[in-house]
This record gives C-alpha cells, sequence and structure tokens, in this order.
C-alpha cells in the first residue's frame, strides 16, 4: 500500500468495515455455535435455527429452553449448549492474540485491523460471562453451572486470572502495536482508539437488551462487578493514555521485537 493511500479517512474507513465484519462474525459464530451443540442434542432442527434480531443482531439469541433441559435431568446437554458460544468465543480471542503476533499480519494495516477489532468484540462475552455475569441464573456461564450444579466460583476465580491477562496484554501490547501498524500517528487518533477499546469491552454489554444492574438474575457481587466495569473505563484510560513515558517506550519495544521499522 502506497504510503499516500494511508489517509486519516481511508483508515478510519477502514477501522469502521473491520469493526462491522468482526461484530457480524463474531456474534453469529457465537450464536451458531450454541446451534450447534443443541443440534447434536436433538434440541434444533437445523444449527442455524437460532433468534437473530434483525439485521443488526439486536437481542440475537439460541432460543433453547434451559428450564426443560434441566428438569428433565438433562443437566449436562444444557450446560454444554449455554457454554458453546462463549467458548467459541475464547478459542477466537486465544487466536486473535497469536495472529497478531505474525508478522504477514504486522505488516498489513487492513489484515491487523480486522483482526485487532476481532480480538476485542471476542474479548466483550469474555468480560461479561467470566465475571460480570457469572454468578447469574442467566447467560453462558449460568446455564453452564447450573446444568451441571457446581458453585460459580469455579468460572470466576479462573476466569478473572484470564480476563486480567488478556486485558494486561491488549493495553501494554496489542493497542501499542495497533498505534503504527493501522496506522494512528495524532494523539487525537490515538486517545480515541483507546477510549472504543475500553468502552467496548466493558460498556458494550449493557447493549442487547441486557443490563447486569437490573437484570433480576444478576446477585448484588454480580452487580458490584458491574460498576467496577463501568468505572474502569476512566481509569484504565487515564493509565494507559498514549502520552505516558511507558507507553511510548512500549511502542519502541513492540517493533523492535517484531523486527520491524517504525
Amino acid at each position: 500500500m502506497k504510503n499516500g493511500q494511508r489517509t486519516p479517512a481511508y483508515m478510519f474507513f477502514i477501522n469502521l468495515m473491520a469493526l462491522i465484519v468482526a461484530y457480524y462474525l463474531s456474534i453469529l459464530l457465537h450464536e451458531w455455535a450454541h446451534g450447534t451443540v443443541a443440534w447434536l442434542y436433538g434440541e434444533k432442527s437445523s444449527p442455524f435455527a437460532v433468534k437473530y434480531g434483525g439485521w443488526f443482531l439486536m437481542n440475537a439469541d439460541e432460543q433453547v429452553d434451559y428450564s426443560d433441559l434441566i428438569q428433565a435431568g438433562r443437566g449436562v446437554a444444557a450446560a454444554l449448549i449455554g457454554i458453546a458460544g462463549s467458548a467459541l468465543s475464547f478459542f477466537f480471542l486465544l487466536a486473535s492474540f497469536i495472529w497478531l503476533n505474525k508478522k504477514s499480519i504486522l505488516r498489513s494495516p487492513i489484515k491487523f485491523t480486522f483482526v485487532y477489532w476481532f480480538l476485542i468484540i471476542n474479548m466483550i462475552p469474555m468480560v461479561q460471562y467470566l465475571t460480570v455475569s457469572t454468578f447469574s441464573t442467566e447467560g453462558d456461564t449460568g446455564r453452564f453451572i447450573h446444568g451441571l450444579n457446581i458453585s460459580g466460583w469455579w468460572i470466576f476465580v479462573p476466569g478473572l486470572c484470564f480476563i486480567s491477562y488478556a486485558l494486561w496484554r491488549i493495553l501494554t501490547i496489542e493497542i501499542i502495536k495497533a498505534y503504527a501498524v493501522m496506522p494512528v500517528k495524532t494523539v487525537l487518533g490515538r486517545n480515541l482508539l483507546l477510549l472504543l477499546t475500553l468502552a467496548l469491552i466493558f460498556w458494550f454489554i449493557y447493549s442487547h437488551g441486557y443490563n447486569p444492574l437490573t437484570d433480576e438474575g444478576t446477585n448484588a457481587p454480580g452487580k458490584i462487578y458491574a460498576l467496577i466495569s463501568i468505572a474502569l473505563v476512566p481509569i484504565l484510560f487515564v493509565l494507559c493514555n498514549p502520552l505516558r513515558t511507558w507507553v511510548k517506550k512500549s511502542g519502541d519495544n513492540c517493533f523492535w521485537q517484531a523486527g520491524l521499522d517504525k
């Protein structure tokens, strides 16, 4: 790609398209994962027989009656159907971390941009289901926990450790590479990228008709975690601001380790 093509308007368009594609692909594959396992258990006529919620996939849902499954003594089926979507999102999250470290991706702004937003979109359900709504009676982990009749702590503790690591990696490695690879050269542009990244990870869970603060299935600890997630956006925005010295030094280190020129 010629340098002249990498104008702010062009890269804004690329980011917008990559974000839209990553959004649709992630949600559809998440729901189809539920649908596939439900189909294998005979609960669906097709892996794709899910509720799509319109063109914007609002309130997309696998439409499985988990209560009936559990009452029928099929708790394992309910658990595996319920966790299938998050399990796939978890896999995509790990895969994205690996892809973002490949030189073929690092040398292509378009490829990097798509994988970056694919990573962020798949981080959203991880934060929701492994921390905020772990103890809810609804959602992927709620159905998994109730299907197997286990304590939510078996999900929350390792989930919190994983989320902490993933968040650390995104904010200290991946987004810093994004500033240069996409590229985002201005301070304003980098601030907007950081803010959008944090807002999607921690605030997007309040979309699609879901609000852990008012969800009847969420207990008091879950609502506390939800409030913490809201507060983390401005806190992390300040701590990880592109103007900070450690961010600038990390940018140099990222490119030196990858064998790329700035």
